[in-house]
């Protein structure tokens, strides 16, 4: 009754999962389960919605020489809820906090016995960023997801390595730098008390000017 192989109708980040197949290792049992069997049940549309987009400075990993030096740059990785229908018009438990941008890329080592590499051995592994952050980057993001009118209604958060905010506007998000950003994080009350002392500056400045002009 239901669809087969329902798993390869829409494109989405299972990066963690080629980073282990590449390398020839065992998958972990649950990963990306809930992406995986949603797409198993569901037959027709598939809502993706944007829920927050968070914007962060993290290594370059694009080049061995920048992972050796350390170099950090501006990424920017999305969440998403997916919904959809089964075969039947019921509807299926939804996906929730599926993230697009970032995934875990696998460590190895070789396994050696006998002075011969029969293997690879998983030692650990760490999170690669893939989306370069821009504002036409962003953009392309609500676009593609047709809610451009309905913009403000996602979370945009900027994260530093122990601090977050979410209060962000769009403006604020895309059109600030990110050390910006994060005086607006330490200002108390956060970006929008920033916004606020802005404006009345602002203002006193437009005052001073005209009284100073008559």
């Amino acid at each position: 009754m239901s669809n087969q192989n329902q798993i390869n109708i829409i494109e989405y980040n299972n990066r963690t999962e080629k980073s282990y197949l590449s390398k020839k290792l065992d998958l972990p049992e649950y990963l990306d389960y809930q992406e995986k069997h949603f797409l198993g049940l569901v037959e027709g549309d598939i809502e993706r919605t944007v829920t927050k987009i968070v914007r962060l400075k993290a290594l370059d990993y694009d080049t061995k020489e920048k992972k050796q030096k350390g170099t950090r740059k501006e990424f920017i990785l999305y969440y998403e809820n997916w919904y959809g229908k089964d075969w039947q018009g019921r509807k299926v438990a939804p996906v929730t906090d599926h993230i697009e941008g970032a995934y875990m890329e696998q460590e190895t080592e070789p396994k050696v016995y006998q002075n011969k590499k029969i293997g690879d051995t998983r030692i650990g592994q760490h999170e690669v960023h893939y989306i370069p952050f821009s504002k036409k980057a962003i953009d392309e993001i609500i676009q593609s997801h047709d809610q451009e009118e309905d913009k403000e209604s996602i979370l945009y958060c900027v994260k530093t390595s122990n601090m977050r905010n979410a209060s962000y506007t769009y403006e604020q998000f895309v059109n600030s730098s990110f050390e910006e950003c994060v005086s607006m994080m330490m200002t108390n009350g956060g970006p929008q008390m920033y916004e606020w002392n802005k404006r009345q500056g602002q203002q006193q400045q437009n005052t001073n000017k005209s009284v100073a002009e008559k």
